[in-house]
């Protein structure tokens, strides 16, 4: 065997018994207790999240600190019935679960965290399945093509609904960008994503140019901790800048670039390296989700072009979810409630 090819074990998880959907229960019953508090359920009413340019302090969301959690465990519990779904070989439970949690996700107008979802849900589906691109079928590589651009009209058609515009109407999103000489060939429902992709590093770049020279420790330390606790420090003392400010996602590296430059940057990217590694092994020792938490890490990882892992409510509590769940999951095992399975795959 070639080093090329060295065994890869991942691990599957199983419930013994009939999995009752409590947690799907729970989530629906919170989502819709938000939406009464709010008045209307997201994506039939106008826009009310965050903009830079009016702040949020007036702005209603849903109930005062549940809705961060309901969204958090939401994101969460998507993500961890993805495993299930692909560990017990596509049963249909877990794919009227999966697709129950999606479509509450997609009415409280959370297009983004539906991706990553998904996201997390191909990692793993790719994962066990163990393919390769050596061995890519014609047909497999069209429906991965196919699967990109519904992802990118997706994120289009929600976008322009959510800024209270007609689905298919793209000048929103063509004002605020300052698109010039757009390619007539190309089609506008491109544009979200192009921005999507390409602010949060021009933003980043911005406050690279800004940063004052000199290291604001305290302001570097408060960017490690959830919002709930940072948010309103963070907002009197960095006053991150946006090229365009209504695409305000500017990387996950934009708090730490305005308090300390590139030294900034680097001293986040070793704390997420150590406090990952840390979760890694906790995870390896309790088995169970292993796999799952690769995944998930995964995609925290990614979500850096986005958002900040340390502070942004909907992803900072998800390690600490991974372990609770490690630690109860590996209860059950020894319980003889769940079972693991091992799956040997080739590099």
């Amino acid at each position: 065997m070639s080093l090329t090819e060295a065994p890869i074990s991942l691990v599957k998880l199983r419930w013994v018994g009939k999995r009752k959907p409590i947690g799907l229960i729970c989530i629906a019953v919170g989502f819709c207790a938000d939406w009464g508090y709010r008045g209307s359920i997201p994506i039939f009413s106008d826009y009310q999240g965050y903009d830079p340019a009016q702040g949020t302090n007036e702005l209603v969301v849903g109930i005062p600190y549940v809705h961060v959690v309901i969204v958090a465990v939401a994101i969460f519990y998507t993500m961890y019935t993805a495993f299930l779904l692909v560990s017990d070989n596509g049963n249909k439970r877990y794919l009227f679960e999966l697709i129950s949690l999606l479509i509450l996700l997609l009415l409280n107008n959370s297009r983004g965290y539906v991706v990553f979802c998904v996201f997390v849900w191909v990692l793993m589906t790719v994962a066990f399945r163990g393919y390769k691109l050596r061995n890519l079928k014609i047909s497999t590589v069209l429906v991965s093509i196919a699967a990109i651009i519904v992802v990118i009209y997706f994120i289009s058609i929600m976008g322009n609904v959510r800024s209270g515009v007609n689905w298919n109407d793209c000048s929103y999103i063509e004002r605020i960008a300052f698109f010039d000489n757009y390619p007539n060939w190309m089609p506008k429902h491109f544009m979200w994503t192009y921005s999507y992709g390409t602010s949060p590093l021009a933003n980043l770049n911005l406050n690279l140019e800004n940063y004052a020279g000199s290291m604001d420790t305290k302001a570097l330390m408060y960017s490690f901790l959830p919002e709930q606790i940072s948010g309103s420090y963070i907002s009197n003392h960095l006053a991150i800048s946006y090229v365009v400010l209504h695409l305000n996602a500017a990387s996950g590296f934009v708090n730490f670039a305005y308090a300390g430059g590139v030294y900034g940057m680097f001293i986040a990217f070793l704390v997420m390296l150590l406090y990952f590694t840390v979760v890694k092994l906790i995870l390896k020792h309790f088995i169970v989700l292993e796999t799952f938490g690769n995944a998930v890490l995964c995609f925290l990882v990614t979500s850096l072009i986005f958002f900040n892992v340390f502070t942004t409510s909907a992803l900072c509590y998800i390690p600490m979810f991974l372990l609770i769940a490690s630690v109860y999951l590996n209860w059950l095992f020894k319980c003889n409630k769940v079972t693991v399975d091992y799956v040997t795959q080739l590099s």
